[in-house]
């Protein structure tokens, strides 16, 4: 059977202006008698017109290709289907044994082991996280994680090619910090979370990121992907629905917080106060996203916080302006650390309110609250608001 072809995907417009996508591609060989009477074989070409987007197109033309070459159907493959046929291909290739022996032993014990029987289709960035940094963290030396997850990376990469996936769920692995690497929780008292920001007040970038993450628990990545458009300042709430990270490409792009956790947040009115006056004073850029998420120029929606020339922050800059404070001022201390504190001087007031803590750190499980962040003392009931008030609004 003939190699299944890849899809050309074109533009076009009808008369209205507007643009369209199609598909066309070559079928299986087919026999025709020619005027001459002679049985010749001919491949048809075959094309579809009349898709909204190009992924539409190229989405309709996969499934069309499988369908017309009686190949696989790539949204019921599974992992361990993607790793045969991966290895079939370094055999045909001409690969040494060796080396694929080496493939086989990696890709079995890190990948399949945790993986290799769920879809294809099902596996995204946080497989791939849980993956990578149990790699990170075996103990290996570094030259040998990074092997093991190159060839991992190798093998999607080759799913990618061969149009069985759209992306590579690995390629985040690379940005991601081993447990090993993660500092220790630690919390600040009040007096010390107000002897950093006192730190970092003439700093335009971290000044504006340390109170934000101080009086809201959030994650760099959320607070660096948070918009105007999901601050109320009526209801006195925070919808965290995204994040900003940057691909191994350099390039920008929102996706889901980590592990999903979207939720809406209470805030405390000394905050609300801080923002409105920061979104009076400080100019910047709209953007929007591309049907991948990566961020492109707009008019969507602007970021909350922002450089100097209005553009968006990004995680590495965060880190980097916050080590330097820490060196210059002897303030040991990483933004990651703001989110242990928001946890520990809420709850050491408030032990019973362990429900609200959670929802405001939204982890799913009560346990994570417990036994990562807080430090449980005496009880005082209170109104949420209030409560807030009372332990970050002389922040």
């Amino acid at each position: 059977m003939p190699d299944m072809p890849v899809p050309n995907i074109k533009p076009y417009y009808i008369k209205d202006g507007t643009k369209l996508f199609l598909y066309e591609f070559y079928g299986k060989p087919v026999q025709i008698i020619n005027e001459e009477g002679v049985i010749i074989e001919q491949r048809p070409r075959i094309r579809k017109k009349g898709f909204k987007s190009e992924k539409a197109a190229k989405t309709a033309a996969q499934k069309h290709v499988q369908a017309e070459y009686n190949g696989d159907k790539s949204e019921d493959m599974t992992v361990k289907e993607l790793f045969d046929k991966y290895i079939a291909n370094c055999i045909a290739n001409g690969e040494k044994d060796n080396s694929i022996k080496a493939y086989t032993t990696i890709i079995n014990h890190w990948c399949l082991s945790e993986i290799g029987g769920l879809k294809l289709e099902k596996i995204n960035r946080y497989h791939a996280e849980e993956i990578g940094n149990t790699i990170k963290t075996s103990g290996n030396a570094p030259s040998t994680i990074k092997k093991y997850i190159r060839e991992i990376k190798k093998m999607f990469t080759f799913g990618v090619n061969k149009e069985y996936i759209s992306k590579n769920p690995f390629n985040v692995v690379d940005t991601i910090r081993s447990v090993e690497q993660v500092r220790p929780h630690k919390a600040f008292t009040q007096e010390e979370t107000q002897k950093i920001l006192e730190a970092c007040k003439d700093n335009f970038v971290l000044y504006p990121f340390v109170v934000i993450a101080a009086h809201t628990g959030m994650r760099n990545s959320e607070i660096c992907g948070l918009t105007w458009d999901c601050v109320d300042f009526e209801n006195k709430t925070i919808n965290i629905d995204k994040q900003l990270l940057m691909h191994i490409d350099k390039q920008l792009y929102l996706d889901s917080p980590k592990h999903n956790t979207k939720g809406t947040i209470t805030i405390d009115d000394s905050l609300i106060e801080f923002l409105k006056d920061y979104k009076a004073k400080v100019k910047r850029k709209k953007y929007s996203k591309d049907k991948n998420g990566r961020l492109i120029n707009g008019n969507s929606f602007s970021f909350v916080l922002v450089t100097e020339d209005g553009t968006p922050l990004i995680n590495n800059m965060i880190d980097k302006k916050a080590e330097a404070i820490a060196d210059k001022e002897g303030i040991k201390f990483t933004p990651h650390d703001l989110r242990d504190t928001y946890a520990s001087l809420y709850f050491h007031k408030n032990p019973q309110d362990l429900k609200f803590i959670q929802k405001q750190l939204r982890h799913k499980n009560g346990s994570t609250t417990l036994n990562k962040y807080i430090q449980l003392i005496e009880n005082t009931p209170q109104t949420e608001n209030e409560k807030l008030n009372d332990v970050f609004g002389s922040i």
